[in-house]
């Protein structure tokens, strides 16, 4: 957790905030997300004070590029004893989290100080619903404290309503992932990259691959050579690692897998 792991453990820094709009983002990638959203929030009510939470180091990172906009402070465990701590910090005057991340304690201890807690961006697959389903009990304690759930598409809110959560309580809005915006750099990157790969040549992207992964993707493309598209291969770490060694099946060495991330 490096120098700041107390975070995680509720004993979190004072914000200056007063009543903070409390938004979680787990990681890097649902920072990206809701940062469209937060710049437009901001717009639109600038005395609105933000505090802005995340779990990981690289979520951190992305939220530091919000400036003056949030204040970020990392997400505390869910112990009852750290989030009442953090909770006892901050006093937000709501919960909005980004995806499906529905912590027990994070929840109870809302619901005990009657703070509403919204659900960006919620997704339920049909797996997940049935298996929720077999322990209809442990799901209505843990769904009680949603005030909203702001569903990706119509099936999540289906879902969620088959599992008792009422149709009042169910919007679908779409995925915010589709809202991010790029900016002409990065724009002008993409092109010269689909420049460099070829125009009209098909690329598969194998993104946020882990150790032993990447030798699975490469066994899979071995068996399209000779087929007559072209296919050009990606492979992507999800963070921020040092090279490692590709191996072939019989272990020899095939190559070098560094970070592509900018």
């Amino acid at each position: 957790f490096g120098k700041r792991w107390a975070e995680h453990l509720g004993r979190t820094p004072a914000t200056g905030q007063e009543a903070p709009l409390w938004i979680h983002a787990v990681s890097v990638g649902e920072t990206l997300a809701i940062t469209p959203f937060i710049r437009a929030l901001k717009a639109e009510r600038p005395e609105l004070p933000i505090l802005l939470t995340t779990t990981t180091r690289t979520g951190a990172e992305q939220a530091a590029k919000l400036g003056d906009l949030v204040v970020h402070r990392y997400a505390p465990l869910d112990y009852p004893w750290a989030v009442s701590a953090f909770l006892s910090t901050v006093k937000p005057r709501a919960l909005w989290v980004m995806e499906t991340e529905l912590w027990p304690n994070w929840l109870a201890a809302c619901e005990a100080r009657h703070l509403p807690v919204t659900i960006l961006n919620a997704r339920l697959s049909e797996r997940s619903c049935q298996r929720y389903a077999r322990f209809q009990g442990a799901f209505d304690a843990l769904s009680r404290p949603l005030t909203h759930l702001l569903c990706q598409h119509q099936d999540d809110a289906d879902r969620f309503h088959r599992l008792g959560i009422g149709r009042e309580r169910l919007a679908v809005t779409g995925s915010i992932k589709f809202d991010i915006q790029f900016g002409d750099e990065v724009q002008a990157r993409g092109r010269a990259l689909r420049q460099q790969l070829g125009q009209g040549r098909p690329v598969w992207i194998a993104a946020s691959t882990h150790q032993g992964e990447d030798e699975q993707v490469l066994q899979a493309m071995a068996k399209l050579k000779g087929q007559p598209v072209k296919v050009s291969k990606t492979l992507v770490e999800r963070k921020e690692e040092p090279p490692r060694p590709v191996v072939n099946a019989q272990g020899q060495q095939t190559g070098t897998l560094i970070n592509v991330i900018a």
